[in-house]
Parts: structure tokens; C-alpha cells; sequence
């Protein structure tokens, strides 16, 4: 298919009166002069009266809220207003829980013997809503210094700016600053 074009394009470079012989060539050169008549030929007043009519009837209606439509609207969007704060900070606490975990699971690898070896269990991390606290809590298992697998719970506690304010490393109180 590529070769019959490439002959093509280079038939009409030797000889340039045959193109006139090539049906696409007369089927360009009827769009064109159809597309000169019909731009030449169209009413273009028929076109500018309608947009005129259609302009001159269009009523405008302008609709005068009464005071409990307003105070309805009001209600509706402090709602919505509330339901975006609710969502946005719930997103928030999401992540900062996350992030709570993630610093958690640092700390506790720093005090395994083979951090390397950890596999953590049973996490559970949220948030208190009556303390207001992030919290974070699991378990760990690792190889201690004899190569043995031990299991270690742990326990942490944030403030709103995850500062770590408790931590409790395999039943011992490693931070406490509540």
C-alpha cells in the first residue's frame, strides 16, 4: 500500500497534467467550488433576523426570593459547609493516623535487635475521639540476639501535632509525658 502512494506522488511529479486524470483530484475541486456557492449565495439576512427575534422575545425572568427560600438556602449550604469541614477533618485524622503508625512502627524497629527480621501483627491505629489522641497499637515479631523469633506488643499514643506523648515497648513504659 505504501509503494502504490509513494508511485503515485511520484507519477504526479513527472508529469504534472495527469493529475487531472485522478478522480480524487476532481472530487477536491467540486468540494471547493460547492463551498464557494454556498458561502456566496447563503441569506445572510434570514440568518441576523432570526438572532434578532429570538432576542427580542426572550423574556428574562427574574425570580425575587421570599425571606424562607433564603433562610432555606442558608440552612442548606451552612450544612453542606458542615459536611465538608466533617469530611475534610475526617480525612485528616485518617492521615495523621496513618502517619502515627508509620513513626510507631519506626520507633519500635529501632529497638528490635534485628529490625530487619520485624513483622508486624494485629495493627490497629485510630483515633480517641474523648482524649483526642491518636493511637497505635500491634505487634512485632523478630529474631532476638540468640536468632530466636520473640513476639513484642507495643503501644503508642500522639497529641494533635503527632508528638509521641506515650509508648509502652513489650510491657515497659518507654515515654510518658501525659
Amino acid at each position: 500500500m505504501k509503494d502504490y502512494f509513494i508511485k503515485q506522488v511520484e507519477d504526479i511529479k513527472a508529469s504534472p497534467k495527469c493529475i487531472i486524470k485522478k478522480w480524487y483530484f476532481w472530487l477536491i475541486v467540486i468540494a471547493v467550488i460547492y463551498g464557494l456557492i454556498t458561502d456566496i449565495f447563503a441569506p445572510k439576512e434570514v440568518l441576523t433576523s432570526s438572532n434578532n427575534f429570538l432576542e427580542e422575545n426572550t423574556v428574562v425572568e427574574e425570580k425575587v426570593e421570599t425571606e424562607e427560600e433564603r433562610i432555606a438556602r442558608e440552612e442548606k449550604e451552612k450544612k453542606k459547609a458542615e459536611e465538608e469541614a466533617k469530611k475534610e477533618r475526617q480525612k485528616r485524622i485518617n492521615e495523621n493516623s496513618s502517619n502515627a503508625y508509620i513513626y510507631t512502627e519506626k520507633i519500635v524497629k529501632d529497638n528490635l535487635k534485628a529490625p530487619s527480621t520485624a513483622k508486624f501483627s494485629n495493627q490497629k491505629y485510630g483515633y480517641n475521639e474523648e482524649y483526642s489522641r491518636y493511637v497505635v497499637s500491634g505487634s512485632v515479631d523478630s529474631q532476638n540476639s540468640f536468632g530466636a523469633m520473640i513476639r513484642a506488643n507495643f503501644y503508642a499514643e500522639y497529641d494533635q501535632d503527632l508528638t509521641m506523648i506515650y509508648f509502652v515497648f513489650d510491657n515497659q513504659v518507654l515515654l510518658d509525658n501525659r
